[in-house]
């Protein structure tokens, strides 16, 4: 699962961090196509998901009503220091 562009060029209009010391997602890592699936990080990024790429699965933790409140779970890179096996996404609000 490749996601990022061959060229690894930043989107035009990339966000830029809020804070020093804050590094951008989009800097660093790109959605799947369809914005919902996944995302992939660059392998040389400067960050601990540096080469690692996340699917979007069902978890097992209620939020919001949904039984199921979907998670982003590693499926390549995963054995890095510091990569997160699984990303928990609250929403801003329900």
């Amino acid at each position: 699962m490749n996601l990022l562009r061959p060229d690894g060029k930043l989107l035009p209009g990339a966000a830029q961090p809020a804070e020093p010391g804050m590094v951008a997602f989009d800097s660093q890592c790109q959605l799947a196509p369809d914005g919902v699936s996944g995302f992939a990080c660059r392998a040389d990024g400067i960050t601990v998901l540096a080469g690692t790429a996340y699917r979007r699965v069902p978890g097992n933790q209620k939020v919001c009503g949904d039984r199921h409140w979907p998670v982003y779970r590693c499926v390549r890179g995963c054995s890095q220091p510091g990569a997160p096996r699984v990303f928990r996404i609250s929403p801003y609000e329900c």
